[in-house]
């Protein structure tokens, strides 16, 4: 592998690993994000939500239906990567400190969109959802930035949104925070558990593009699921998404919810696992050749992108995704 194709995957991984602290600057290069093949996801089998009535042939019909004509979860057309800061979650835990000390069972702050790779939305006051691990209410507090002339801009920082409650929650944009079609957005929300100690905040991110619809594009019809399928077709994960986090859902809009849940957390963790992939053989190279800055460069990359994978107690943004999907089905 020569140098050039060596530095191509460090550049790669760092926009697609991130970094655990805000940078305000830096011109950053367009580069692809990795696009799992259409055919490697696997038909799920019909679940039955966990304490909730039995799903009539009707129902269990219209599911199959949904698994058969689309995917769980669809890249936007315009794919790309993160461009720092990412941090894959954040301060992720709850206020207890539970989720930090037994993460393998307790749910964290999460926020409900692709980390790997740049979300999407049709709409100019998009809806931003997550799940919040707290029975005990606490401030939500949200700052939006707009990637502009090689730098995140604050549009508004630590604005009070909400109180917090134990599940899905999303808060959609006001009339004075109109978004740009075609513009990059980051947007962190944080759970205020000691509003004195910023310290002792959870957060969780995300950042996404406003885009515009297909030539093909009609708008989307037919009741609530229809159009979230629709949406998630098209590649808008947030549109898709912000329909089926208020309760009361139906069963089987419960079980599409899962699915998407859990599509994206298989997508999200293919991106990561892709990464190392490439990271290894990059430094397999450099040890060839006997480059030892470039050495360490793919070493301290590929330690980052290794931490997006779970380990020990550390669970990955992924599988909170699966947490989160699996033991929320059916509780509404």
């Amino acid at each position: 592998m020569t140098e050039k194709k060596i530095k191509d995957v460090i550049v790669r991984s760092s926009l697609l690993v991130g970094v655990s602290i805000f940078c305000m600057g830096g011109a950053i290069p367009t580069i692809d994000a990795y696009i799992p093949p259409p055919d490697t996801e696997a038909p799920r089998d019909l679940a039955i939500p966990s304490g909730g009535r039995i799903i009539d042939s009707v129902e269990l019909s219209q599911e199959a239906d949904i698994q058969q004509e689309s995917s769980a979860y669809t890249p936007p057309p315009d794919d790309e990567a993160p461009v720092d800061p990412s941090y894959s979650g954040g301060i992720r835990g709850d206020c207890d400190g539970l989720a930090d000390n037994n993460s393998a069972q307790q749910l964290s702050l999460t926020a409900l969109a692709p980390s790997q790779q740049v979300g999407a939305t049709i709409s100019t006051q998009p809806t931003l959802t997550w799940f919040s691990p707290d029975d005990e209410a606490h401030t939500i507090s949200l700052d939006l930035y707009q990637y502009r002339d090689g730098q995140w801009k604050s549009i508004f920082f630590e604005r009070e949104i909400t109180e917090s409650q134990s599940g899905f929650m999303s808060y959609t944009l006001p009339d004075d925070t109109t978004l740009e079609v075609g513009e990059l957005y980051l947007w962190t929300i944080k759970l205020q558990c000691e509003p004195n100690d910023p310290s002792s905040w959870k957060e969780a991110e995300a950042s996404f593009r406003v885009g515009s619809p297909p030539e093909s594009w009609t708008g989307v019809q037919g009741e609530r699921i229809q159009q979230a399928r629709q949406y998630m077709q098209a590649g808008f994960w947030y549109d898709a998404i912000s329909l089926l986090v208020s309760a009361p859902l139906t069963d089987v809009e419960q079980i599409y919810r899962r699915d998407l849940l859990l599509g994206l957390a298989d997508f999200e963790e293919s991106v990561a696992e892709d990464n190392i992939i490439a990271l290894e053989e990059a430094l397999a190279s450099a040890r060839t050749e006997g480059d030892e800055s470039v050495i360490d460069q793919i070493e301290t990359q590929l330690a980052d992108a290794q931490a997006l994978l779970p380990t020990g107690s550390q669970v990955s943004s992924f599988e909170q995704l699966r947490l989160i999907a699996e033991e929320l089905t059916g509780e509404e």
